[in-house]
């Protein structure tokens, strides 16, 4: 079915695999901010990306994915810090034709899929999952793509961001994922 991810995961399906690969193309995207390497890495490897900057806040995910995408040029491992506002090791002005988020951990402590510790609850962003991320993403990227915006605390992340002027539709897959358009674009 697709060439890097051959076995489905329950954490990302084929057919979320398979609509990033073709929302992607379908956006003329060359090149791609990440938040969370992984599956969807090889998702944006497969659409045929020039260059993917993929960005981790666990230190020991973040060898682990460099280890793991060493042997695809196209793809550089960088940190991120998990912050109310989020940080990460990008230029002010570098910027990117979308941006991926699945990072960080969406949910606080669910027995044999979140490891110890869990989700990092944000003061005045307990209501939201991944907005700290969100919004660095649409600083670099004009579209920027949520993976299991179904959950409520990502609904959560698009109903606020929606109230900032970013606009927002939703991409039916078993998780679901969301489209967001910065505000202006």
């Amino acid at each position: 079915m697709f060439k890097l991810y051959t076995e489905e995961r329950p954490t990302f399906r084929f057919q979320d695999y398979g609509t990033l690969i073709s929302r992607v193309q379908g956006d003329g995207a060359k090149t791609a901010l990440e938040f969370g390497p992984g599956i969807s890495t090889l998702a944006l490897i497969e659409a045929g990306l020039e260059r993917v900057v993929t960005l981790e806040y666990d230190p020991e995910w973040f060898d682990k994915a460099k280890e793991r995408f060493r042997e695809y040029p196209q793809v550089e491992v960088r940190r991120f810090w998990d912050e109310p506002e989020a940080r990460a090791e990008l230029e002010p002005d570098e910027r990117f034709d979308v941006a991926f988020v699945d990072s960080p951990k969406g949910y606080k402590n669910i027995p044999g899929v979140t490891p110890p510790g869990g989700r990092k609850r944000h003061p005045g962003q307990e209501d939201c999952s991944r907005f700290n991320t969100c919004l660095l993403a649409l600083k670099h990227a004009p579209i920027v793509y949520l993976h299991d915006a179904y959950r409520p605390l990502e609904r959560g992340t698009l109903g606020r961001l929606n109230a900032m002027g970013h606009r927002f539709d939703f991409i039916h897959t078993k998780v679901g994922m969301a489209r967001i358009v910065r505000d202006g674009h």
